[in-house]
């Protein structure tokens, strides 16, 4: 029998082939990281918003009323109203989560939440004055649930019922459209829920220069 001749690859043939995988590789998997950081994200608010509404609606019940404070639309705007936030949001709603931490005020002093900076919690997001990373680590109450997630309110509590989750605790980076999202009390018809603000999961946080979600639509589908 004649033996088969076998050609060898050349050395320059398997170094521009390893060059072609190095550059696909290069392409690919900072696309596939992104593409997975992604979906983490996506999955722990929908996990989260899940729970949140969830234990919402059971507060609801033991308060046997409609919250007194939330944002409506009139005449095609949205407006707030009440000053009533507190008693329904830390009596009752607070109440419901499964938390293993609360702190009434100095979130950050007591360890509830992160250094939240100033830059990262805006005053130049159009009409959303009064909010700062100030009054969720010094004025404003907050709950670290068993999860590690942490829901507190911002703004000025009393009149702008603004409930913040971070979806990942103190991990970082605590920025918003990343880590750090929003929903409000809002009421539409005869119903108050927990929702987001205009479709938006960033509500009065200044979104992160490199934010992966602004829109519930988004984040949702």
């Amino acid at each position: 029998m004649k033996k088969k001749n076998l050609k060898a690859f050349t050395l320059a043939e398997v170094l521009i082939t390893l060059s072609i995988v190095g550059i696909l590789a290069a392409i690919t998997i900072p696309t596939l990281i992104a593409h997975n950081r992604k979906m983490v994200i996506k999955n722990r608010f929908k996990k989260a918003y899940s729970v949140l509404t969830t234990q919402f609606e059971l507060a609801k019940k033991d308060y046997d009323a409609q919250p007194l404070c939330y944002y409506y639309y009139i005449n095609n705007k949205i407006s707030s109203k009440g000053t009533e936030c507190w008693d329904f949001v830390i009596n009752y709603f607070f109440k419901k989560l499964n938390y293993s931490s609360y702190c009434a005020n100095k979130s950050y002093e007591k360890g509830c939440v992160p250094n939240y900076k100033a830059k990262d919690f805006n005053s130049n997001v159009s009409g959303c004055g009064g909010f700062s990373a100030e009054r969720i680590k010094n004025t404003n109450p907050s709950v670290v649930l068993q999860n590690g997630m942490i829901v507190f309110t911002y703004g000025a509590y009393e009149n702008m019922p603004y409930i913040g989750i971070d979806i990942n605790g103190k991990e970082g980076p605590n920025q918003g459209g990343i880590d750090v999202y929003s929903l409000i009390l809002f009421k539409d018809g005869d119903t108050v829920e927990l929702t987001a603000y205009n479709n938006s999961v960033i509500g009065c946080l200044k979104p992160a220069n490199n934010s992966v979600f602004t829109t519930f639509t988004d984040i949702m589908k």
